[in-house]
């Protein structure tokens, strides 16, 4: 199934680099996955939850998805998905180069 107290299969990471252009709106820069999840485009990226951006400016989005399924039913618990997603804006550097 998947879904076990402890190690869990399923879970996986993403990161992405997204800019704003006040003509284009969002583009993807790039995007990289760890274990599983698709790699963002322009047309999956999720804009409703990005911030107000000026022209110009990169942020970079950390997304981790973690299944779960508590050690005994009983408790009430019900099985599931723990969803993160973290949005930075880089502080050094106007955008966060990939490298392979």
């Amino acid at each position: 199934e998947g879904l076990r107290p402890g190690p869990s299969t399923g879970d996986w990471l993403r990161v992405s680099s997204i800019a704003y252009d006040e003509d284009d709106g969002y583009t993807v820069l790039w995007s990289h996955n760890v274990a599983g999840g698709d790699v963002l485009d322009d047309a999956t990226a999720p804009v409703e939850i990005l911030p107000a951006m000026a022209d110009g400016e990169t942020v970079i989005l950390t997304e981790t998805y973690v299944p779960y399924r508590p050690m005994v039913d009983w408790v009430g618990i019900p099985a599931l998905t723990w969803a993160n997603r973290i949005i930075t804006r880089p502080r050094y550097v106007s955008a966060v180069a990939k490298t392979d």
